[in-house]
């Protein structure tokens, strides 16, 4: 059985680069003169092992309901088997039964770099697995079981384990190339049992949103607003939480070009809600958006406050969870800046976008006879395209991870910052947390 068992984590490895690899790739791997060594390599070792189990073999469903029936059936080997399957039916569920993304990560599964990392890291739990059948066929007969019954199972895997060799040598390479070590499942319930945690779900569910809107526009500026409100929010108490004051006025010390940088795109983000508060659309937002919104804003407050006590929690060691947790915040929010561009463009490209005339700058209507009336009556129109153009502007300038776009080495001049922060308003705003007006 405990052969079965190992024959099976080698077998669910095979099926995993077939997940990673589609078909249509697949072929193309085979046919290249000069494929990816990595890709290629694990095609080979995937290929190897399909020769190797066969293909008349138990569905995966069906041996998992054996083993759980029969508690002493199963080993370390079948349960191995049965999280590499859950790794491949989690890379599985990111795009439909035709190839098409259902999810943003469908893209990350899909760039060349984190996939050959996830491939040589299937092959060197291949060439770890590989490692053992001697010993385990030596194990096999010292227990009694006759020597035929381990050559049918354990025939010699040299072939793969030479492929496995050859696709686990690329592996090492994540952090140039990327991983998939963050897709997570679709449609995950929120977990309120940790702040952390809880911020975490809530923002991975309005980035899923944010993606979703560029293909399927629910047409309503309301929702863009909660999104960029949230930006604010998550970029003002990051700041807080390095020590940047935003409540009150200048800044008394100079700051870091990280923190300095998380300041600018809090204005930033600032300011493109109040340019977007003009925009009216027939639709209303959405009430998952608003949900999650007022969560972040409570989650926010308790996790790193503007004021009081707590503020400036950077330094504390005991804050370094709360230090990833707001920096991948901010990342989040450079994703869903990217998303919201595109949606932007398309509401205002579908005729369903509208703002009052009055709105609207003097330059804005100054060469236009139509506008100009509409801007003397009160009435609603059809944004101009520089009105609109403003708007991608701000959302062109968010797309950047606030500390990564800062330059290397980059510090500040004492007066340059000084004359800077007198002409600029701190982020002082009511929390969020109290709920924005619909």
């Amino acid at each position: 059985m405990v052969l079965g068992h190992y024959r099976d984590a080698l077998d669910a490895l095979g099926d995993h680069v077939w997940h990673l690899v589609t078909p249509a790739r697949r072929a193309g791997v085979l046919a290249s003169i000069h494929p990816e060594a990595t890709e290629r390599a694990a095609v080979s070792m995937a290929l190897a092992i399909d020769e190797l189990t066969g293909h008349e073999r138990p569905l995966p469903f069906l041996r998992d309901a054996t083993l759980t029936s029969q508690p002493g059936l199963t080993s370390h080997w079948s349960r191995a088997a049965k999280f590499v399957r859950a790794a491949s039916d989690l890379i599985a569920v990111h795009h439909d039964p035709n190839g098409h993304p259902r999810s943003p990560d469908a893209a990350l599964i899909e760039d060349p770099g984190p996939r050959a990392t996830a491939l040589a890291r299937v092959g060197d739990l291949a060439r770890a697995m590989l490692a053992m059948e001697d010993t385990l066929a030596l194990r096999a007969i010292q227990a009694g079981i006759p020597g035929t019954h381990v050559r049918r199972q354990l025939p010699g895997m040299g072939r793969v384990r030479t492929h496995a060799r050859d696709a686990a040598s690329g592996r090492g390479t994540s952090v140039e190339t990327g991983s998939l070590d963050d897709v997570g499942l679709l449609g995950n319930p929120i977990r309120t049992s940790d702040p952390i945690v809880e911020l975490s779900d809530r923002l991975l569910r309005l980035r899923r949103k944010s993606w979703e809107l560029v293909s399927h526009p629910d047409h309503s500026i309301g929702t863009l607003r909660d999104l960029a409100t949230a930006g604010v929010a998550i970029h003002a108490h990051a700041a807080a939480f390095y020590g940047a004051d935003v409540v009150h006025g200048p800044q008394s010390r100079v700051l870091d070009p990280a923190t300095d940088g998380l300041l600018e795109h809090g204005r930033t983000w600032q300011d493109l809600a109040v340019r977007l508060r003009p925009f009216i659309t027939p639709a209303p937002c959405d009430d998952v958006v608003r949900d999650d919104l007022v969560a972040i804003g409570h989650l926010l407050q308790t996790l790193a406050p503007l004021t009081g006590p707590t503020a400036g929690g950077a330094t504390r060691l005991s804050e370094r969870p709360t230090g990833a947790a707001l920096n991948g915040a901010a990342q989040v929010m450079a994703d869903i800046a990217e998303w919201n561009t595109r949606t932007f463009t398309r509401l205002a490209h579908s005729g369903q976008l509208h703002i009052p005339a009055r709105a609207l700058t003097g330059d804005d209507v100054t060469n236009d006879p139509t506008l100009t009336t509409a801007k003397l009556t009160g009435r609603l129109v059809t944004p101009p395209e520089s009105a609109t153009s403003r708007i991608t502007e701000l959302y062109d300038v968010v797309q950047h991870h606030p500390i990564r776009a800062m330059a290397p080495g980059y510090t500040p001049p004492r007066a340059g910052l000084e004359a800077r922060t007198q002409d600029q308003s701190s982020i002082a705003r009511r929390e969020i947390g109290d709920g924005p007006a619909r």
